[in-house]
């Protein structure tokens, strides 16, 4: 199936989203990359580092989805 636009999906290791954040542990973005030449895209998973509140951590994934260029036209198959 083909995506239009992801955000992807920001969470610290072993907590809940329902859980309170926690601005010492880090956070990590995880989201679905294309790979040429396979059927089925492949979950990645990045480090965001320490971000303070969940929106920073939001803003600094989709900053980095970005760089990848994951929802860049290119990506998809």
């Amino acid at each position: 199936m083909r995506r239009k636009y992801q955000q992807g999906h920001v969470y610290q290791k072993g907590r809940q989203k329902s859980d309170p954040w926690l601005p010492e542990r880090p956070a990590y973005v995880r989201f679905w990359r294309d790979v040429p030449g396979e059927a089925d895209p492949r979950r990645k998973r990045i480090a965001l580092g320490i971000c303070r509140t969940r929106t920073t951590a939001e803003r600094r994934a989709a900053e980095r989805l970005e760089q990848l260029g994951i929802n860049s036209t290119q990506q998809f198959i």
